[in-house]
Parts: C-alpha cells; structure tokens; sequence
C-alpha cells in the first residue's frame, strides 16, 4: 500500500465519519445550493479567470490586464498589499459596470500584486456585483477565441 491509498482511505472514511446528529456526506446533501456555490466560487478563483498576464520583453515590468468595475475597487486592494501599479489604459463598454484594465508591475513586486488580485473576486460578490464572475468568463472565452479559430485552420 502506498502513501496516496492510505490518504485515499482516510479522506474516504471522513466523508461519512458522523459529527453531532449528521454525517458530512448527509450535511452536503442538505445544503448542495451552498455546496456548488463555493466550490464555483473556489473553481473561478483557482482558475484566475479575471485577470491575464500580457506577453512582454521587459527587464524590469510584468504587463497584466484584469477586469475591474468603473469605481476601481482594485485600488484599495493594491493600498493593502502595498504595491504600486502603473496603469497604462482603460476600456469599458456603456452597458455594463465592468472595465478592463492594462497595467504593468515591477517584477519584485508581482507576488503582492498577485495576492490583491486573488481577493478581488471575493471583494467584488461581498460589495454586491454578482455578475462579475460571468463577464469575466466571457471576457476569457473572448480571448481565447482567436486560439482556439487558429488551431483549426
């Protein structure tokens, strides 16, 4: 038995290891709504869908784009991480709240920038724009468009 049956094993025992009058398998049942939230929530997060790093030969700079609302509530999160960002241009369409952004960011400090950006989704349900995981999907489909036409030619 290797190292991965045992954690196999175990994670399997837990699923219905009871705590209080429930088990967990029975509490995931009971609350799936909940349940499929987070793990979208956690799915969009890990997947970084709101922003993308730009393609540069720069010494000093990574470039990046990322969606943000016209209220810029990215900014804060960059005060809190501490970290400068040069923002290089903006565009946005009249019917909805969402803008894209270019900027770009020393390389030394591209880990806090990274970090701001990994809470902007959270921040961005919590302040009531629900629609901001969507358009961001449908801003990386609208990306990854032209790939996808290229790989079939």
């Amino acid at each position: 038995m290797t190292g991965n049956d045992t954690r196999l094993i175990f994670s399997a025992s837990l699923v219905n290891f009871p705590v209080g009058d429930f088990s967990i398998a029975n509490f995931k049942q009971k609350n799936n709504y909940f349940h499929q939230i987070v793990m979208k929530l956690q799915q969009e997060v890990l997947c970084n869908t709101h922003f993308v790093q730009l393609e540069s030969h720069s010494l000093l700079f990574r470039h990046y784009a990322f969606v943000d609302t016209k209220d810029y509530l990215a900014d804060q999160l960059f005060i809190q991480e501490k970290v400068r960002v040069y923002f290089r241009q903006e565009t946005h369409r009249t019917d909805n709240d969402y803008c894209v952004i270019f900027c770009k960011v020393r390389k030394r400090d591209e880990t806090a920038f990274l970090t701001a950006l990994q809470k902007l989704p959270s921040k961005m349900l919590l302040l009531g724009h629900a629609g901001y995981l969507d358009f961001c999907r449908s801003f990386q489909e609208l990306l990854n468009a032209p790939q996808k036409e290229g790989l079939h030619e």
